[in-house]
């Protein structure tokens, strides 16, 4: 099951108070089924609790483990990606916000560059989740008094959830990772364009060999695989929020075609990609 509320379209946020973080949606999940790969937010933080299961999260091609009790907190514009496990039930709530400004960071971020995006905090973890829970009873009822209450609560949550981030980040280890930062950057900008590992090493005059090692070593996925995510996290981006066809949507995200993205969707997502955006639809 999957169930996603749009709490307050841009439009809606208008009327909000200018100087509080804004509620956008919420997003609960008790399946993988049809989980969105390697995608971003612009402007929007998200903030995930892990009720059941387990598995990774990799953010801007690092991996973490998660498992039951986890916060994820994820900033704007950062890529991220889950990879769960399918040994037992999964189950998560997220929600997104925008209008974040947290001490000295950048607009919409709530954790420092290179910290943790993952915490094991188990009371507020139960805090969170109770409130979360609130806000997605209350988003389904979607009438205007129900949507100041989850306004209200997710106050809570993110004071709650920069509470922790301000507590707990603690910066990564990054040597050695230069290489596949910048090769990562060039992916998010040229995905959409022919990319192959030959062509890569090319540009950052390394051997082909050498920069499929060290991509793996530090993010987990071959450069194939990461550069596939990518192209399908954000074609399902353009189903669930444009009118644009499919055939557009294969252009605009590197795909030979529609049939090449037809075939690749279903084998990773689960359906076509026609019925992936009625099915989103519905959700939301």
């Amino acid at each position: 099951m999957q169930q996603q509320y749009i709490v307050f379209t841009e439009e809606g946020r208008a009327g909000l108070p200018p100087g509080q973080p804004h509620l956008v949606h919420i997003d609960h999940r008790t399946t993988e089924e049809h989980s969105h790969m390697m995608h971003s937010h612009s402007g929007i933080v998200e903030i995930l609790l892990i009720c059941q299961g387990h598995g990774m999260y990799c953010l801007d091609g690092r991996r973490f483990a998660i498992s039951e009790g986890d916060v994820v907190i994820c900033n704007s514009g950062q890529v991220h990606d889950e990879l769960i496990y399918h040994d037992m039930p999964y189950e998560t709530l997220c929600i997104g916000v925008t209008n974040i400004r947290h001490g000295d960071l950048r607009e919409n971020c709530l954790l420092p560059p290179g910290a943790s995006p993952v915490f094991h905090r188990p009371a507020q973890f139960d805090e969170l989740c109770a409130l979360l829970y609130m806000i997605n009873h209350h988003a389904a009822a979607d009438t205007a008094l129900d949507a100041q209450l989850c306004q209200q609560l997710m106050l809570a949550a993110v004071l709650l959830a920069g509470q922790m981030a301000g507590e707990g980040a603690a910066a990564q280890d990054t040597a050695g990772a230069p290489l596949c930062t910048r090769v990562k950057e060039y992916i998010a900008e040229h995905y959409a364009e022919a990319l192959t590992l030959e062509a890569l090493g090319a540009r950052f005059r390394v051997s082909p060999y050498h920069l499929a090692h060290v991509f793996k070593r530090e993010t987990g996925y071959s450069v194939r695989q990461y550069i596939l995510r990518r192209r399908i996290g954000e074609a399902q981006s353009l189903l669930m929020n444009t009118r644009e066809n499919v055939t557009r949507i294969a252009e605009a995200t590197g795909f030979d075609g529609p049939g090449h993205l037809d075939k690749l969707f279903r084998k990773y997502v689960g359906m076509s990609p026609t019925a992936y955006r009625i099915y989103r639809a519905e959700k939301q």
